[in-house]
């Protein structure tokens, strides 16, 4: 779980009680991570894990997804962008679990080479309304998803419409290579994205963590155990070596 600022208090390693008590809940135990500057030491963090957890925050730098930055863009951390691009990649190599979480989605969407509406509102006409971090309820169902039959999410929680809390203002734009969609919102949105050949690399766009309906434990449950099992990669690896490498690394 990297995580290393928070605009209101400066320089910081932090994480919501929701996500850490959603994974512990499962079974798993967490690592936070702030800032390693040496290479030795992501591969020491990927080393010590048995999946990646890439949690909510703030916005993407967008000349990482080939646009430039704009007012809608706010309280960007370069830092963080790096590690968790950096994370993902040796993931990918080790054939490890990756479980990502609103912004978690959209750094996945971005190191497979896909981009983002940098506001939702302004870039995407006749999007519903996405951010609700005015609502001090976090729990607010702000609309529904549509979970698609065959996916790899419908195996875990069904297909059909499920209502989600909404915290972001960001989007996917255009799906990385490898990725599918297997949600979507009422305006045409992205909801969550996996890599149908992977075990597990989900990422959704809503807050489960945050959410008492118990179907959203299975997504925890699910990558807490397929990350017990990734640890050697065998099945995975075999996979990865007969592919090209992701647009990302």
């Amino acid at each position: 779980m990297p995580s290393a600022y928070h605009p209101d208090h400066g320089p910081r390693v932090f994480a919501n009680l929701a996500y850490v008590r959603a994974v512990e809940d499962a079974g798993g135990l967490v690592i936070l991570t702030g800032r390693p500057h040496e290479e030795a030491d992501l591969d020491a963090l990927i080393d010590l894990a048995d999946g990646l957890f890439l949690m909510g925050g703030l916005d993407v730098e967008p000349p990482l997804y080939g646009k430039k930055t704009c007012a809608h863009v706010k309280n960007v951390d370069p830092a963080r962008d790096e590690i968790e691009l950096s994370l993902l990649a040796r993931a990918e190599k080790k054939g490890m679990s990756v479980f990502g979480i609103c912004r978690g989605l959209q750094v996945m969407n971005i190191y497979a080479g896909g981009g983002l509406f940098r506001d939702l509102a302004d870039e995407h006409p006749g999007a519903v309304k996405h951010d609700h971090h005015g609502n001090p309820d976090r729990t607010f169902l702000a609309h529904e998803a549509v979970i698609l039959e065959n996916s790899f999410l419908a195996s875990l929680v069904g297909s059909g419409t499920f209502g989600v809390n909404s915290l972001h203002h960001q989007g996917i734009d255009k799906i990385g290579a490898r990725l599918t969609a297997s949600a979507t919102s009422p305006d045409g949105l992205i909801e969550a994205i996996e890599r149908p050949e992977l075990p597990f690399w989900l990422g959704v766009q809503w807050h489960p963590e945050e959410l008492a309906d118990p179907v959203w434990k299975k997504l925890f449950a699910e990558f807490v155990t397929s990350a017990a099992h990734s640890r050697t990669g065998r099945e995975t690896q075999k996979i990865l070596n007969e592919l090209e490498p992701t647009v990302g690394q």
